[in-house]
């Protein structure tokens, strides 16, 4: 699919939702080099289900940002910190689906 949709010019982003029982931090990357190859830009939705690993992989691919991060610690900071990723939270998400708030964890 993302041949066709970089060659029909239908998208500027790749978006992946990489979280437990979504994708994996293996198969983000997958994704995310898939479309870097057609010029598309990476976005990250992780971290709202715990941390798992998608704010390293969405920096390591230069996310334009990494979105949620109801669940962040020292890690993932450190992992930000110098980059151009911009780490988004997304409050009202939480709020409508009734999830924990956004938490530091060390």
């Amino acid at each position: 699919m993302i041949p066709m949709v970089a060659s029909e010019e239908l998208a500027d982003y790749i978006d992946v939702f990489c979280d437990r029982g979504f994708f994996s931090v293996e198969d983000t990357d997958r994704i995310l080099n898939a479309g870097m190859k057609y010029g598309l830009r990476a976005k990250i939705h992780a971290n709202e289900l715990g941390i798992t690993g998608g704010v390293q992989v969405g920096v390591k691919y230069n996310a334009l940002s990494v979105d949620h991060l109801e669940h962040i610690g020292e890690a993932e900071m450190e992992a930000l910190k110098n980059t151009e990723t911009m780490p988004t939270v997304l409050p009202g998400a939480s709020f409508f689906l009734d999830c924990l708030m956004p938490r530091y964890e060390k």
